[in-house]
């Protein structure tokens, strides 16, 4: 679920923007250019393909010319800048005759992560009871985090974490769910059917990642690694 969120320090300022915000929604762009609505921020590259029960929510600093003479700003980011966290981006007042300026977004984006469910010591090898999912602002996170146990199979902690932390990645090590050279259990499943059985992994591979495998027959394949062992074969 996306929500949108305005948000300005004066409430005359605020309610000014979100109808203009709502009204721009209506109006296309200007032909040919990178100038978009405020709406049009969430279909970013970034924050397309976020994960079930996501949130992001966008908020635009005050700025003088942020006024109710300024009906249908647009905004202008590139596709290729950052919008996860603190960032810029330009805006225009189409109609009036002041020039462009810059204004300062908050990106905040909520998904589920996990997190400790008990304090946890150095060189503890994680498990499923040792963690839940809790929602998060990952733009406030250092490093990786993980939302699927499975990605923490044969993982332990590199140092102390209390109760309630999220698992970053720099908090964790252990050997990839597939390695190269192992005998691997390879699965193929579809509308009606599965298959099992054995192959030889020809890649490195984390939860997700793309591997290659040698069936019996001497067949290449290509899959994804799915748990300690496993990969899922793609149709």
């Amino acid at each position: 679920m996306i929500n949108t969120l305005c948000f300005c320090k004066k409430p005359f300022v605020l309610l000014a923007l979100c109808l203009a915000f709502s009204a721009q929604a209506q109006s296309p762009s200007p032909s040919g250019s990178n100038w978009q609505p405020f709406e049009a921020l969430y279909m970013h590259p970034q924050l397309q393909g976020l994960p079930a029960g996501s949130q992001v929510n966008i908020q635009v600093q005050a700025h003088p010319k942020l006024n109710p003479s300024c009906a249908l700003p647009l905004f202008k980011i590139n596709s290729e800048q950052k919008l996860w966290g603190k960032t810029i981006a330009q805006v225009q007042c189409p109609g009036q005759s002041q020039g462009l300026f810059f204004v300062t977004l908050m990106v905040d984006v909520m998904l589920p992560v996990l997190v400790a469910r008990r304090a946890l010591a150095k060189g503890d090898e994680l498990k499923p009871e040792d963690l839940q999912l809790v929602v998060h602002n990952i733009t406030q996170l250092k490093q990786g985090y993980f939302s699927n146990p499975k990605q923490l199979e044969q993982k332990k902690m590199t140092q102390h974490l209390p109760a309630g932390a999220v698992i970053e990645l720099r908090y964790v090590e252990g050997p990839p769910l597939i390695k190269q050279g192992d005998k691997v259990r390879v699965k193929l499943t579809g509308q009606g059917f599965g298959v099992e059985g054995q192959a030889l992994a020809l890649d490195n591979g984390g939860f997700g990642d793309a591997v290659r495998v040698r069936t019996p027959q001497g067949r290449v394949l290509r899959g994804k690694a799915i748990e300690f062992m496993v990969v899922e074969l793609l149709l």
